[in-house]
């Protein structure tokens, strides 16, 4: 077991690290003006997808029922609202 160990750490310590990882590229980027800027944003714009419309997803109860209560809030205010306006005359 200690001879393993040993031959493990001698040939770590002899593995030469500075070439086992690629070489670190140098970018260079140039400022775009605001035409170019504007161009560029309706390329990315041109090929981004949309945004997934409520017939993909799948019915569920929890939000059906949100629906129907906003309905019946909305419902029930403006009943009282008519009824008030109808008392008041």
């Amino acid at each position: 077991m200690k001879s393993e160990l040993n031959h493990i750490l001698v040939n770590v310590k002899h593995t030469n690290f500075s070439t086992s990882f690629p070489s670190i590229r140098r970018q260079t980027s140039t400022s775009a003006t605001t035409n170019e800027h504007e161009h560029i944003l309706q390329q990315q714009r041109a090929v981004r997808p949309l945004s997934p419309h409520l017939q993909i997803y799948q019915p569920q109860l929890t939000w059906m029922l949100s629906i129907a209560h906003r309905f019946s809030g909305a419902g029930v205010a403006t009943g009282k609202s008519s009824n008030c306006i109808y008392c008041m005359e």
